[in-house]
């Protein structure tokens, strides 16, 4: 049975990583490779909340010339302000004048004479959410590589990371509220009785599960090729009526398409989110994915 099941999971890899049209094999090098990358974070918020999306460079090879466009849907979001966060002394900050444009721009000029070569926040970017607004936001991240390069002038290349916003993710407890009602009787003199009611309203909260970030399942804060890969292997022990090995949480995560189930078509939409996202550097929510 498990040698069946060997070769089943590797026949539903192979389909759900050329369904997505990148190799797994290729994708998996590259995502174990320690690349240079731009990377913009994940959010949870409410929609009319106002929420702060960090921009931050990873494995910096240096940088003398850094330039940005930032892609967001407008529909759900407002950009209110974008502030350099980079402590690079001799670097100027331009962003974009209209914040409306879409792409919106950001800059660091210097002149060239050395490589900033920390790890660090780059830029914060500052969004309103709309009222109404509901599901994923992606906060597209794109590197102008003409503008972007090193202090001898050779090229910088960069991977990149986009972000989510996650409007509406967030629970919220509700309060239960338990009427208690205590009657107290006092006795008067003249055998006269006088009945009193006290009621006490008693609180009792009770406390909900944290949303875990959609198809993250192995919880490194990124959804990428090996969270496809441990939705495959759990499907497997699943069909051969087994423990899915999952806890609860990685289990919600896993269940991407939000059907109360994991199945294949779980793992090969957590492909196709890591192959438009990060390898493709395409923004793409999750329920455009799912409804395809």
């Amino acid at each position: 049975m498990k040698h069946h099941l060997t070769f089943l999971f590797a026949g539903l890899l192979t389909a759900s990583a050329l369904s997505s049209g990148v190799l797994l094999r290729s994708a998996s090098a590259e995502h174990a490779a320690v690349a240079p990358m731009i990377a913009a974070s994940e959010v949870f918020a409410q929609s009319g909340e106002t929420v702060t999306v960090e921009l931050a460079v990873q494995n910096n090879p240096g940088i003398a010339a850094l330039s940005l466009n930032i892609e967001y849907d407008p529909q759900k979001l407002t950009l209110l302000d974008a502030s350099n966060q980079a402590d690079w002394s001799n670097a100027v900050f331009i962003s974009g004048g209209d914040k409306t444009v879409i792409p919106y721009t950001l800059n660091w000029d210097t002149d060239g004479s050395v490589d900033y070569t920390a790890d660090c926040v780059l830029a914060t970017l500052q969004f309103a959410i709309k009222n109404g607004a509901s599901g994923d936001a992606a906060i597209g991240v794109q590197v102008n590589q003409e503008s972007t390069f090193h202090a001898d002038f050779s090229e910088a290349k960069f991977d990149t990371q986009n972000g989510i916003v996650h409007i509406g993710a967030i629970t919220t407890t509700s309060p239960e509220t338990t009427l208690v009602t205590t009657e107290t009787s006092t006795a008067a003199t003249n055998t006269t009785t006088a009945s009193t009611n006290t009621t006490t309203l008693t609180t009792v909260t009770t406390p909900t599960m944290p949303e875990p970030l959609r198809g993250d399942i192995d919880g490194n804060g990124s959804v990428d090729v090996i969270d496809a890969q441990i939705a495959l292997k759990a499907y497997a022990e699943l069909m051969a009526d087994n423990p899915s090995g999952l806890s609860e949480m990685a289990f919600r995560a896993a269940d991407v398409d939000r059907s109360g189930d994991l199945s294949v078509t779980d793992a090969q939409y957590i492909l196709q989110y890591y192959t438009l996202n990060t390898l493709s550097a395409k923004p793409t929510a999750w329920e455009e994915i799912i409804s395809r």
